[in-house]
C-alpha cells in the first residue's frame, strides 16, 4: 500500500474521533446541567438524522476501508472531491460555532478543519500520482507496441 493510502486512511480516522469528540463534548453539558434541548424538539429524531449520521461518521469509515482496496483512478479523482466537500462542510461549520463560541469546540473544529486540508493535500497528490501512473503506462505500451511494429520491418529489409 502507498504511502499516500496510509495517510489518507489516517486522517479519516483522525477526522472520524474529531467528529465523535464534537458530539461528545457537546452532550457533556449535561454533566453540569446545562440543558441541551433544542427549542424545536418534537421528542423524535429528526428524519435526515440518518444522512447526517451516515455523511460524517459512515461515509469516512467506508472511505478508509475502500483506500486499502482501490487504487484505481475514478476512485481518487471521487475520493479527492469527497475530501473537498468535507474540507467545505468543516469549514462552515468552525464559522458557526462563532455564533455561541465554546472554546473545546472551536479549537476541535479547527483542528478538524486543519486535518481536513490536510486530507485533501494528500488526497491531490495521490491523485496526480496515478495520473503519472497512468502516463507512465501509456508511455511504456506506446513504445513497446512501436518495437513491435518496427521489427518485422526491418527483418524483411536485411
Amino acid at each position: 500500500m502507498t504511502t499516500h493510502r496510509v495517510q489518507l486512511s489516517l486522517l479519516w480516522l483522525v477526522m472520524v474521533v474529531g467528529m465523535m469528540l464534537h458530539f461528545d463534548y457537546h452532550v457533556s453539558g449535561i454533566f453540569y446541567g446545562i440543558e441541551l434541548k433544542r427549542p424545536n424538539a418534537t421528542g423524535e429524531f429528526p428524519p435526515t438524522i440518518w444522512l447526517i449520521r451516515f455523511v460524517f461518521q459512515l461515509a469516512p469509515m467506508m472511505a478508509v476501508t475502500f483506500l486499502l482496496f482501490f487504487e484505481a483512478q475514478w476512485f481518487r479523482v471521487a475520493h479527492f472531491g469527497v475530501s473537498i466537500l468535507y474540507t467545505l462542510a468543516h469549514g462552515s461549520h468552525l464559522i458557526r460555532e462563532f455564533e455561541k463560541p465554546d472554546m473545546s469546540q472551536l479549537n476541535l473544529l479547527s483542528l478538524v478543519l486543519v486535518v481536513s486540508v490536510l486530507l485533501n493535500i494528500v488526497a491531490l497528490r495521490w491523485l496526480k500520482e496515478g495520473r503519472g501512473e497512468i502516463k507512465a503506462q501509456d508511455s511504456q505500451q506506446v513504445a513497446t507496441s512501436s518495437i513491435h511494429k518496427t521489427e518485422p520491418a526491418s527483418i524483411m529489409q536485411s
